[in-house]
């Protein structure tokens, strides 16, 4: 049911875009995790526990 539900989502949220919008949008995504990810590892006081 998750995963159904999911795909739904994601064919909603991306609906009009062309596969090269969605693939540009989610490596941006990513890109941005990326970067914080690296923040929060140079940053010990960044951390919340």
């Amino acid at each position: 049911m998750y995963i159904t539900a999911s795909q739904h989502l994601t064919k909603l949220s991306y609906d009009g875009f062309t596969q090269a919008e969605v693939s540009r949008f989610e490596k941006d995504l990513q890109r941005i995790l990326d970067n914080l990810t690296e923040f929060e590892e140079r940053t010990p006081s960044s951390r919340v526990d």
